[in-house]
């Protein structure tokens, strides 16, 4: 005899909110040491430190770009289903999406601000 198989009831979930909220802590880490640091190279004296800077920071943007960019549709995504879902994972997508286009904004006047202390040290 076989046994027919049950549906259980199991708890609603904001898969992509959950996700993006994962994602978030790693856009930030993409963004200081494959963006930050190789642009804060390029002001350094020596114009091989500053060739590599330049070549890491192109190169290091594309991840960036993507983790931003997968992160950002996450969270949007996952805003949306908190609605349907009455505000089930609401923030984790908002910490998301707040954090990531924060540190997106930030990272370029960051780099600037560390490029200027960097030039007035070894000046």
């Amino acid at each position: 005899m076989t046994a027919t198989p049950t549906t259980t009831w199991a708890p609603p979930s904001n898969r992509s909110a959950t996700t993006a909220r994962k994602l978030a802590p790693w856009a930030i880490a993409v963004a200081a040491l494959f963006w930050l640091v190789p642009i804060t190279l390029t002001f350094a004296p020596s114009p091989t430190v500053q060739t590599i800077g330049v070549i890491v920071a192109w190169i290091g943007f594309l991840p960036y770009l993507g983790v931003t960019v997968t992160t950002i549709v996450f969270a949007a995504k996952g805003l949306a289903s908190a609605r349907r879902l009455g505000g089930l994972g609401r923030s984790d997508a908002r910490f998301a999406l707040v954090a990531v286009i924060v540190t997106f904004a930030a990272a370029p006047v960051a780099a600037i601000v560390v490029a200027v202390l960097v030039s007035l040290v070894f000046s």
